[in-house]
């Protein structure tokens, strides 16, 4: 038989065989990786079934590895997305993960939780994060996306010190060779953030290719933020939103102050349209601080009220910069996200948005949000 009669052959049953050894080898799911391990997720509990207490502890044990700590992490994020969560035994958490449903706002703390979707998401992090602190040219705001915690008011504000300060932001860390690693915040104690387990990293935000700076920080800022007798799984502390000025004091040590554009009483409302200018122009005079001096400067939405599209309710925004001749500002949303308006840009229609960055004009920005942080030159609160 000629070379080329033997190569052909091959080929063919190559090609034939391929379909028998994919079949052999299905897609890793949820359901595949919860079958496998919840005899040990229960070991020692009476009753074989699984509590939140007994997963926040699998969260923090770094055994628990890959897929397994995918899993483990989904199912604390079910836990976590119920006001009253019951015990799971296996066919009930079997069933629960055959739910589909909606799963518009993964950073919602209380929300349907679709758990093939979010070990998925959690599966490639876990999978695909550089296990170096900083990696490449990190830390560097692109690549930098909110994960399924409600911490916008965190990471918008870590973006914009990405933006303006990256130096400054890599030097708050100072890693140990027992991979643990000690935060420093300005004018604070040094937090010490012990190695993160796979879980711990799965649940926070991620940062591309750059490593695992931005989880350490999410990690230090709970850690920081976490009350005496808070939750065991400390990023729990930061789930739940909270405010981007606190944010703000902490990454700078400087204290924070507000410019409000809606009236008290009047959240789903945007501001009367005699009071615009005069809040156009207050702004400026934060958005010229930020062009100029490179302060931090973050941007909430009202929790109720029309919005443009693209644009999400009771969510935190960082501010990029400003175009003093165009009169328009520079934004980000921690999402990450990319939004193409089915119309004009504007508040009918919303911003083209690529990577979570967006422009718009200062007089629509005031009527579309509802309150504004920033730094000013006095030292934080208890520094």
């Amino acid at each position: 038989m000629s070379a080329y009669r033997v190569c052909l052959t091959v080929l063919m049953l190559l090609s034939a065989a391929g379909p028998v050894a994919r079949a052999q080898h299905p897609e890793t799911t949820f359901t595949a990786v919860a079958r496998t391990h919840f005899p040990k997720w229960v070991k020692g509990n009476a009753d074989g079934t699984l509590t939140p207490e007994r997963v926040d502890a699998l969260v923090n044990d770094r055994r628990i590895t890959g897929d397994e700590a995918a899993a483990v992490a989904a199912i604390h994020v079910y836990f976590r997305g119920q006001k009253a969560p019951a015990p799971l035994g296996e066919t009930a958490l079997l069933t629960a993960a055959r739910r589909g449903g909606p799963d518009e706002r993964r950073d919602q703390a209380t929300r349907p939780v679709q758990l093939e979707k979010v070990f998925a998401a959690f599966r490639g992090h876990v999978r695909s994060v550089p296990r170096e602190l900083f990696a490449g040219d990190a830390p560097q705001r692109p690549g930098v996306k909110q994960g399924r915690l409600g911490d916008c008011y965190v990471v918008s504000a870590v973006g914009a010190l990405a933006t303006h300060h990256p130096g400054r932001l890599k030097e708050m860390f100072h890693p140990h060779p027992d991979g643990s690693c000690e935060v420093a915040f300005p004018g604070r104690p040094p937090v010490r953030v012990p190695r993160l387990t796979d879980a711990q990293i799965a649940l926070g935000s991620g940062a591309g290719a750059q490593g695992l700076w931005l989880n350490v920080l999410e990690e230090a800022v709970a850690l920081a933020s976490r009350p005496a007798g808070g939750p065991t799984v400390a990023m729990d502390a930061i789930s739940r939103g909270g405010n981007a000025g606190r944010t703000i004091e902490l990454l700078t040590g400087h204290r924070s102050t507000t410019l409000r554009f809606r009236p008290p009483g009047a959240k789903d409302r945007p501001p009367p349209a005699d009071r615009v200018p005069v809040l156009a122009g207050e702004v400026r005079t934060v958005l010229r601080a930020v062009r100029d001096h490179k302060i931090l400067a973050c941007v909430a939405t009202p929790h109720e009220g029309k919005l443009p599209p693209g644009i999400a309710s009771a969510h935190d925004f960082g501010i990029l910069g400003y175009d003093p001749e165009a009169d328009t500002v520079t934004l980000w949303n921690p999402w990450g996200n990319t939004f193409g308006p089915a119309g004009a840009a504007g508040p009918k229609h919303g911003y083209p948005t690529k990577k979570g960055r967006f422009t718009m004009p200062v007089d629509e920005f005031v009527r579309v949000f509802g309150v504004l942080f920033y730094e000013t030159d006095a030292p934080a609160p208890g520094r």
